[in-house]
């Protein structure tokens, strides 16, 4: 039955989208881990210098040895993995990059294979928000373009601001992804009778 398949493919996009998530949540704890370990063995060692060079490690306090090629001070550190810190951010938006990704690359044409379609009359709102943002945070360096402010859905940036994907904003992300996959299956039963 083919309304059965469809049903398939839009729950392991979504399912996707939610390992994604899932990957988010979990690496934003472990950045959190990570700096209260640091503050804690600052505290401990009695190092209140914010300019106090950090050694990179392998595992288990092996030393890197990377001849220059990466180094910060504590102060960098933890303002780099704070909940606005550009590691959060980073990894927000290479989520935001993934998931588009696959749509792009993978799930945009498995749709438009099943409904005998070509791959470009496969259109959402909320993945050309995202293909927007995605735009901006490949070749504009993270930064908002005038483009973002085209966003019909996620109206959060204008030209210049940072794009940081809160948790909230990322909730937000997969909501809209489930009511177009929703729409677009309850949409394409209609198509077929």
């Amino acid at each position: 039955m083919m309304s059965e398949s469809l049903h398939n493919l839009c729950s392991e996009f979504l399912n996707v989208v939610k390992d994604t998530y899932v990957f988010y949540l979990d690496g934003f704890r472990g950045l959190e881990m990570v700096r209260t370990d640091v503050e804690q063995r600052q505290k401990s060692a009695n190092f209140p210098d914010e300019q106090t060079d950090v050694p990179y490690l392998k595992q288990y306090d092996e030393p890197v040895e990377l001849h220059g090629l990466v180094q910060t001070t504590l102060g960098e550190f933890k303002k780099r993995n704070s909940e606005d810190g550009r590691n959060y951010e980073m990894l927000g938006n290479l989520c935001l990059v993934a998931i588009y990704s696959w749509w792009e690359d993978d799930y945009r044409g498995r749709f438009a294979a099943y409904l005998r379609r070509e791959k470009n009359e496969i259109k959402s709102p909320i993945m050309g928000d995202i293909r927007l943002l995605r735009t901006a945070i490949i070749h504009n360096n993270g930064f908002a373009t005038e483009d973002c402010e085209r966003c019909e859905i996620l109206k959060w940036f204008k030209r210049g601001d940072r794009i940081l994907i809160t948790f909230e904003r990322f909730e937000k992300i997969i909501s809209e992804i489930g009511k177009f996959l929703e729409g677009f299956y309850r949409q394409s039963l209609i198509v077929e009778k």
